[in-house]
């Protein structure tokens, strides 16, 4: 499947902004901070994320298609 990630993300934050009850017009970004790979069996702890950069207000998360 050939996917424009970049319209793919756009597509996922307008849809974000809609469930969040926020305006049309309010601006919300999503950039990349890290990527993370587990192999199988792994898994992260329950955790607070902290702010990454200036008005961050939270954390996309993406998963990927995976044989795990």
């Amino acid at each position: 499947i050939d996917i424009d990630w970049n319209i793919h993300l756009q597509e996922m934050v307008a849809k974000i902004k809609v469930d969040l009850g926020l305006n049309r017009n309010d601006k919300v970004e999503a950039e990349l901070y890290k990527m993370l790979v587990y192999e199988k069996g792994g898994f992260f702890k329950p955790h607070k994320d902290s702010e990454k950069s200036k008005g961050m207000f939270g954390t996309l998360v993406v998963v990927l298609p995976s044989l795990y």
